[in-house]
């Protein structure tokens, strides 16, 4: 233990080493904390269950001995925090907690745990800087946000400038908010892995006037009776002053398979303008009902680039835009479709007409769109032959829009009808002349869906 000890002692930051105190030597967490000089200093704590303290002057760092946070597991309700008094460091709450006017501080391996408490706001930061959070929030209250960094309504509220290397949020309305009404806001924060689970409405992350944040790896889980949710939000209130959140860097957000019912909106704008946000969205995130969506008069002014992420899912997305979900005009400057699984000719089904040895070939693209070559050949040709294309992705949620023509090949080119016949699953198509044989017929398809 002692060998341990020293280990760990040399692991904190030397201006945290000038005084340390071990927090069972002293009747409470909070005893320990008022027994630290004015300079602050080091609580090192085993692990176990206490009244969580109110008061933490600057300078104040709490270490766990046992460098370990709650485990998360999926239920049926979609997320479940379980900790142990021998593994954890666990601050118990039955009011809220807010800390203010602090730079310095640090909480490492730290839970705090509201104990679904009504009435409570959970933990607020309030204007503190240069602080270390390596903590969870647990049973938050679920008429208020996990945690909140920055007070609403409340001029020169700054947090700036943290870091949160683990993030554990278990329950509340929203797991993070990020949105103080003053134009001094909430900036230049750095998330490292943040772990969102079960927030009672479908609010994540909500973000208000908090430029330049940066947020390296957000994992969700969302209860499955939730239908609708929104997994990160930029929102400006109806007022003067600018509440944007602009330059937000997301490296990697996703939802855990199996714990969502995937209709709801991976980014949200609702309503807000001007943002330039960077995000990669992981293989589950681009399964909901739509990516980003723009609340009515709010999309043309927003930029948006999407990063494939370094990692979350067997099959990172590559391209620039997801399905957008706008109530205004967008304008974008290309489209890519690259995420689908790609089309193939065992897909492509040819009619009778085209000939009785008729073939498909050179099939490129996915669903959204796609390319192919038809070459008739054998006996039996006659006007009007059709095709029908199985989507490779699977049901569309509703009947799809296609846009399909003949672009070239050997044989006359000749108009094709019939896309508005399409089902959420199958692509039918008429082509208005009768083939020859071994003449080619090339086609381009795409389209979209409502």
């Amino acid at each position: 233990m002692r060998k341990f000890l020293l280990l760990f002692l040399l692991a904190i930051p030397a201006s945290a080493q000038n005084t340390i105190r071990f927090a069972d030597q002293f009747a409470s967490i909070q005893n320990a904390i008022n027994n630290l000089p004015a300079g602050g200093g080091t609580i090192l704590i085993p692990p176990g269950v206490y009244a969580g303290p109110t008061t933490i002057p600057t300078g104040t760092n709490l270490w766990c001995l046992s460098g370990q946070l709650p485990t998360a597991t999926i239920n049926g309700l979609g997320g479940l925090v379980t900790y142990s008094a021998t593994n954890t460091c666990v601050f118990q709450y039955t009011t809220s907690l807010t800390l203010s006017s602090l730079a310095n501080v640090g909480f490492h391996w730290i839970t705090f745990d509201f104990q679904n408490t009504v009435g409570t706001t959970n933990l607020t930061l309030n204007s503190v800087s240069y602080s270390t959070f390596e903590i969870a929030v647990v049973n938050c209250t679920s008429t208020q946000p996990c945690l909140t960094l920055g007070t609403l309504n409340q001029a020169n509220a700054n947090t700036a400038e943290n870091y949160f290397p683990r993030l554990i949020l278990h329950g509340g309305s929203y797991g993070m908010y990020l949105a103080p009404s003053n134009t001094s806001g909430v900036t230049d924060n750095y998330f490292g892995d943040v772990q969102i689970i079960y927030p009672s409405s479908g609010g994540l992350v909500f973000l208000q006037n908090c430029d330049s944040n940066h947020f390296a790896r957000v994992g969700i889980w969302i209860p499955g009776g939730i239908s609708s949710f929104n997994g990160v939000t930029f929102n400006t209130a109806s007022s003067s002053v600018d509440k944007d959140a602009d330059d937000i860097n997301i490296d990697w957000l996703d939802f855990t398979p199996g714990s969502v019912n995937l209709l709801g909106t991976a980014v949200y704008f609702n309503p807000s303008n001007g943002n330039f946000v960077r995000i990669g969205l992981g293989e589950n995130a681009w399964q909901a009902g739509h990516q980003f969506y723009f609340a009515t008069g709010y999309a043309s002014t927003n930029r948006i680039e999407e990063m494939s992420p370094t990692g979350g899912g067997t099959n990172p997305p590559t391209s620039r835009f997801g399905n957008i979900l706008a109530q205004s005009t967008t304008s974008i400057k290309r489209v890519q479709v690259n995420q689908g699984t790609a089309q193939t000719a065992g897909n492509i089904a040819l009619g009778a007409n085209w000939g009785t040895t008729a073939s498909v070939s050179g099939v490129v693209g996915q669903d959204a769109a796609f390319a192919f070559t038809v070459t008739s050949s054998g006996t039996g040709q006659a006007a009007n032959p059709t095709i029908t294309v199985t989507f490779a992705d699977g049901a569309y949620q509703n009947a799809p829009i296609y846009e399909c023509k003949q672009v070239g090949g050997t044989g006359a080119v000749q108009f094709v009808t019939g896309e508005n016949a399409s089902t959420t699953t199958l692509l039918q198509l008429v082509w208005n002349g009768t083939p020859v044989a071994a003449s080619t017929y090339v086609f381009n398809c795409w389209g979209v869906t409502r």
